[in-house]
């Protein structure tokens, strides 16, 4: 499993910033950072089905949508 491999420092998310999931049963996925938590936990939209779905992640499963792994 090379989520683990996935930098985790909230340096590089900001709310509002594009996302990409890396790991997971959403893996591959883009969606919108909403908000980080104090448990390493992220709320972010993902557009499932044509809709905007709130999903809470793992931190370490998501990076910026620009960045290259």
């Amino acid at each position: 499993d090379w989520s683990s491999d996935v930098c985790s420092s909230d340096l590089d998310l900001v709310p509002g910033q594009s996302i990409r999931v890396v790991a997971g049963p959403f893996a591959d996925l883009m969606g919108r950072l909403e908000d980080m938590t104090d448990a390493g936990r992220v709320r972010v939209l993902l557009d499932i089905l044509g809709g905007c779905t709130p999903v809470m992640l793992p931190r370490q499963n998501v990076v910026p949508a620009d960045s290259f792994l």
